[in-house]
């Protein structure tokens, strides 16, 4: 991709595709190459290799009205997967803080779901890789690759439906919340609206629903499940 202008990229969109990206501006200029090899004659875990170098300069001069990531830090209406909403935030009898937490329940859940979560900044290319081998071997949508940040944008802001256009806004909102946010308070906001169960969710009702304990007397084995 040569270097374009950021709000030429953005303008380039159909409505269709930018969804709740309208009302977002930018500055500064996007650029950069990506490279894709598959090979799924190589050994399990060598089939595919995905490499990419950006040049991302862009400025943004105003947040989506309908996705604005700095909502994440405080208390908004959550939709939930299946339908149903409620208030989520400091201070909502359904939150919890991280700091009260033991150590071993949110390292469970990052060493399951994603393991280079310090790391990275919204995007991991090595398990994107890994879960597009694992999808062209089984011939099947069976595993995805996204982090945790991605997973957070995702229900927060989009539809649980897979298609390129959600996508292309679940890139660029993770892009914008790992700019806005810190890891603390995004790990914080996914552990205390992600679904663990039928219509269960965040980790109080998590931990009540299946072990009648509250989140901070989760032992290691509880949260490892």
């Amino acid at each position: 991709l040569a270097t374009t202008p950021c709000a030429k990229l953005l303008a380039s969109l159909p409505a269709e595709l930018r969804g709740p990206l309208d009302g977002k501006t930018l500055t500064g200029t996007f650029g950069g190459h990506a490279h894709l090899a598959i090979d799924l004659a190589a050994p399990d875990g060598d089939g595919v290799d995905l490499r990419a170098d950006l040049a991302n300069g862009c400025t943004v001069t105003a947040e989506p009205p309908a996705a604005d990531v700095r909502a994440l830090a405080g208390t908004t209406d959550q939709i939930f997967a299946d339908g149903s909403h409620g208030k989520v935030g400091k201070g909502e009898p359904t939150w919890y803080e991280l700091r009260r937490l033991p150590a071993w329940v949110p390292g469970a859940f990052v060493s399951a779901e994603d393991g280079r979560f310090y790391d990275h900044h919204g995007f991991d290319l090595t398990q994107i890789a890994k879960s597009l081998e694992i999808d062209l071997r089984d011939r099947r949508i069976a595993r995805g690759g996204s982090t945790i940040s991605q997973q957070l944008i995702k229900n927060s802001f989009l539809t649980q439906r897979r298609s390129l256009d959600r996508k292309l806004q679940e890139a660029v909102l993770t892009w914008r919340l790992e700019q806005r946010l810190d890891k603390h308070t995004i790990l914080e906001r996914y552990l205390n609206i992600i679904e663990l169960g039928p219509h269960v969710f965040g980790l109080r009702a998590a931990a009540t629903h299946w072990f009648d304990v509250s989140p901070r007397e989760l032992t290691i084995r509880q949260a490892a499940f």
